[in-house]
């Protein structure tokens, strides 16, 4: 199996600190085709490095907004 990161960079200036989009591809094996979609690289609020967010699914508990991660170790 072989996998490869896709980084798509933003040329918009919204939303701000955005500098690219990821996608992670798999060519091979029982994953062949298979792509993750929804990182994203982020400059870090303070200006020293980045941050790679991964996909959530926003919901709702009590009025308090919450998050699920859709990719777990």
């Amino acid at each position: 199996m072989k996998a490869t990161v896709k980084i798509l960079r933003t040329d918009r200036p919204t939303p701000a600190g955005k500098l690219a989009d990821a996608e992670i591809h798999f060519a091979g094996g029982e994953l062949d085709g298979l792509k993750l979609i929804g990182f994203a690289v982020w400059e870090r609020r303070n200006g020293s490095g980045r941050v790679v967010t991964f996909p959530a699914r926003p919901f709702t508990i009590h009025g308090e907004r919450r998050h699920f991660a859709l990719i777990r170790a």
